[in-house]
């Protein structure tokens, strides 16, 4: 006497709720939801990882004081990862056909301007790749007195007023 072959049944959701009456519709709907529940994971991921790059970005990388000639504090800086911003400690007055420029000095490379500043306010100096490159290789910053517009030849035209105290990492 033979036997028949035992038929061993695996559980399997999709087929079980088939079984249980449900429909093929109901089904593609569960997917539909798991698919979206997927898009939503990604989106909180990617959310929080925008979040921690734009913290990364707000935090102070380091912090300089400018000094004039008698060494007395004028200007603090605040170095951030994509931007300067400046906080005069005393009134900065210019004549009106002349304006400040900021300067990255470095051992041995000519200085780089980050761009004009206002000294009468509180000011900030958006600063691009290559700033950033020579920022990091800079040893202090300083202030010149250039004419309205700021230096033409991309080189520091008139007297220094202010050098930074040496920048630290």
């Amino acid at each position: 006497m033979s036997t028949a072959p035992r038929l061993t049944l695996y559980h399997n959701p999709y087929y079980s709720s088939l079984r249980q009456g449900a429909t093929p519709e109901n089904a593609a709907k569960k997917t539909a939801w798991r698919r979206m529940s997927v898009w939503v994971y990604a989106s909180l991921l990617i959310g929080v990882l925008a979040l921690i790059v734009i913290w990364q970005n707000e935090r102070l990388q380091r912090q300089v004081m400018l000094l004039d000639a008698n060494a007395r504090p004028v200007i603090r800086v605040d170095i951030y990862n994509d931007y300067l911003k400046m906080y005069p400690q005393q009134a900065i007055m210019t004549a009106k056909s002349s304006d400040l420029e900021l300067w990255a000095l470095q051992d041995n490379a000519s200085p780089v301007s980050l761009g004009l500043i206002s000294p009468q306010t509180e000011d900030w100096a958006g600063i691009n790749f290559v700033q950033q490159k020579s920022l990091k290789g800079a040893r202090q910053l300083a202030i010149t007195l250039e004419q309205r517009g700021g230096a033409k030849h991309g080189q520091p035209q008139g007297p220094t007023l202010y050098i930074s105290t040496p920048l630290r990492e």
